[in-house]
């Protein structure tokens, strides 16, 4: 583990438990911290609590107050430094709806290309 990856954590928030469990282990084996939120205000009040999160991989389609969507965008506007990436079932979205600097993984997705892009996305301090 590299003393940057010691020092970022990554958020992974997903209602579907083994899909999350699956992408913690992945990250977490690739060297990362990992918390993880089983919704988006889960993840709100982690991102709240905590000043180390570096990166959060969401879900679109999930239960609570908020989507992935509608959590990508609190998190621009309350932590702009945080990246984002999306792994969903949900593929196509209207122009303009993500950034074109947050990723979208379609499920099911390669870890091995998560972990790579989360280590891109991560060193571009």
């Amino acid at each position: 583990m590299t003393e940057r990856q010691a020092k970022t954590v990554i958020l992974v928030v997903d209602d579907e438990p083994l899909l999350r469990m699956d992408l913690e282990d992945s990250l977490y084996i690739a060297g990362y911290q990992v918390v993880a939120a089983g919704n988006a205000d889960e993840a709100v009040a982690i991102l709240s609590q905590r000043n180390d999160i570096g990166l959060v991989v969401t879900d679109i389609h999930m239960p609570g107050s908020m989507d992935g969507l509608a959590l990508l965008q609190t998190i621009r506007d309350r932590w702009p430094p945080v990246r984002i990436m999306i792994a969903s079932s949900q593929t196509r979205f209207a122009p303009g709806q993500i950034p074109d600097d947050v990723p979208v993984f379609s499920k099911p997705f390669a870890y091995a290309s998560i972990n790579a892009k989360a280590r891109q996305m991560l060193d571009m301090d």
